[in-house]
C-alpha cells in the first residue's frame, strides 16, 4: 500500500489523510520494494505496523512502503494500520562484489573479446570490493589472459545433482552454482555474456534484486543481486527438490525463470526480493539477440544498468568481435562497448 500524504504549509495544523491518498500497489503489478527502485530519488521507505487486538504494534508482513520525500507527514487513515515516515540513509544490505562463472560446458569453450568486456566493463562501471570468475575448466587466448589480470580466478567442480536430482546440462549446473555462490557470499551474479553501462549501487540496499526477462515473463537468473543468506535464494533453492529438466526440453527455463516469478508472488516471500521491469537489465529481447548487433539506436539502453546477449542465439556476432571492430563499428553494441575497448 502506497501512502501520500501532504505535509501541510507552515504553522498549520497537520492534516490528516484522506481515503483518496492512499493507494494499494502490492496487487497492481508494482509491488512497494519494485516502487522505489521505479521511482528513485524523491521516494522514501515508510514502516508500515500493524495494530494487534491488544493495541500491541506489530511490524506488518508487508512493511516497506513508500512516500515520496517531500510532502511527507501524517498517519494512515485505516484502522488497522499506523504509518510514519523518516528520511533515511539505506544501509547497503548486499555487497558490492561481482561473480562469474565459465568453462562448465567442458575444456574445450573459448573465451572470447566479449567475455572480456563483460568483466572489464563490470569492473570498471561498479567499482567492487572483489571481481571473482569461478571456472570449472580454464580456457585459453589472449583475452582470457588479459581477464586473469582484471579478476580473481577460483577452480571449482560443478555440481552434478541437488538433492538426489542429476544436473544433466551444463547451463543447470551453472544454474545452481550461482544461486548458491549468491547464497554463501552474496553480491552480483552476472553472466559472461553481459555488458555493464551504469553502476548498481543504487540498488545495494535491498534484500535480492531481479528483472523480468520481458514484460510478460518470468525472471531471469543471468543477471541477479542478493545479500548473504538470502531468504529469497534459500527458498528458490529449495524449490529445486523438483527439478525436472533433462537439456533443452519442456523444463529447460523452469527453476531459473518460471519458478522464481511464482515464488515472488508469494506472501511471505514478496517483500524479500525488488523485481525491476525488463528494461533494466534485458533490454535486448530474448527473441531477438541480434538485433543490438545489426541496429545503431542505443536508446533502449538509457535506462539500463547493463545488457544481456543471450550468447546461445547470438554466438555469431560474439565470436567475431575484436577492438578494432568495435572502434570502427556503428551498431548499438559497439557504440555502447566503444568505452571499454
Amino acid at each position: 500500500m502506497l501512502i501520500l500524504t501532504p505535509r501541510p504549509a507552515e504553522g498549520s495544523k497537520k492534516r490528516s489523510v484522506s481515503s483518496t491518498a492512499v493507494y494499494s500497489a502490492r496487487y497492481s503489478g508494482n509491488r512497494p520494494r519494485e516502487a522505489l527502485a521505479k521511482y528513485g530519488e524523491g521516494w522514501i521507505a515508510i514502516t508500515a505496523r500493524m495494530e494487534r487486538g491488544n493495541g500491541d504494534l506489530i511490524d506488518a508482513p508487508s512493511n516497506h512502503f513508500l512516500m515520496p520525500t517531500r510532502n511527507c507527514s501524517g498517519h494512515a487513515p485505516t484502522k488497522r494500520l499506523r504509518a510514519c515516515a523518516e528520511d533515511q540513509d539505506f544501509a547497503a544490505m548486499i555487497p558490492c562484489k561481482i561473480h562469474f562463472c565459465y568453462g562448465f560446458q567442458g575444456p574445450e569453450a573459448p573465451f572470447y573479446y566479449a567475455h572480456y568486456l563483460a568483466v572489464k566493463s563490470a569492473g570498471q562501471v561498479n567499482r567492487p570490493e572483489e571481481i571473482s570468475i569461478s571456472i570449472a575448466h580454464e580456457p585459453k587466448g589472449e583475452w582470457w589472459n588479459e581477464t586473469r589480470k582484471i579478476a580473481n580466478v577460483i577452480t571449482v567442480d560443478p555440481p552434478a545433482e541437488i538433492f538426489g536430482r542429476p544436473l544433466r546440462h551444463f547451463a543447470h549446473q551453472a544454474d545452481v552454482f550461482r544461486l548458491r555462490k549468491l547464497l554463501s557470499e552474496g553480491g552480483i551474479y552476472l553472466d559472461i555474456d553481459t555488458l555493464c553501462l551504469k553502476p548498481f549501487h543504487d540498488l545495494l540496499h535491498h534484500k535480492m534484486v531481479m528483472a523480468r526477462q520481458s514484460a510478460k515473463y518470468g525472471l531471469c537468473n543471468a543477471v541477479m543481486l542478493a545479500e548473504p543468506q538470502s531468504r529469497f535464494l534459500n527458498a528458490w533453492l529449495h524449490r529445486y527438490r523438483t527439478f525436472r529438466a533433462e537439456g533443452r526440453d519442456h523444463y529447460w527455463d523452469e527453476h531459473s525463470v518460471r519458478v522464481p516469478r511464482r515464488l515472488s508472488r508469494r506472501f511471505w516471500l514478496w517483500r524479500h526480493i525488488t523485481i525491476l521491469p525488463h528494461y533494466t537489465f534485458f533490454p535486448v529481447a530474448w527473441n531477438d539477440p541480434q538485433g543490438i548487433f545489426v541496429r545503431d539506436d542505443i536508446t533502449p539502453f538509457e535506462r539500463s544498468y547493463c545488457v544481456h546477449l543471450w550468447e546461445t542465439d547470438s554466438m555469431d556476432f560474439l565470436r567475431d568481435l575484436t577492438p578494432e571492430k568495435i572502434a570502427r563499428g556503428s551498431s548499438a553494441y559497439c557504440r555502447l562497448a566503444r568505452q571499454f575497448a
